[in-house]
């Protein structure tokens, strides 16, 4: 992708999408949290142990897909 003024400050821009759905874990060791692709259709849902800053995948995208509906079919409040 070009770097340009329109690239840099659409959504996401240099660093890609944020995280959603951001929630700590009931004894506060984990973040839990949705990130999704650049098109924001496809998702997967990651943990970070705080302590050791250790990333992985809880719900695969394929998973993920079936258990919500599509991003495009979300209301902006839902999203």
């Amino acid at each position: 992708m070009p770097l340009t003024v329109k690239t840099i400050f659409a959504p996401g821009g240099l660093t890609g999408p944020a995280p959603q759905n951001i929630q700590f874990s009931p004894d506060g060791a984990k973040v839990s949290y949705i990130l999704r692709d650049d098109s924001g259709e496809r998702g997967e849902l990651w943990y970070v142990d705080i302590a050791s800053g250790k990333k992985a995948v809880l719900v695969s995208e394929n998973k993920l897909a079936n258990l919500a509906p599509p991003f495009s079919r979300l209301s902006e409040r839902e999203k």
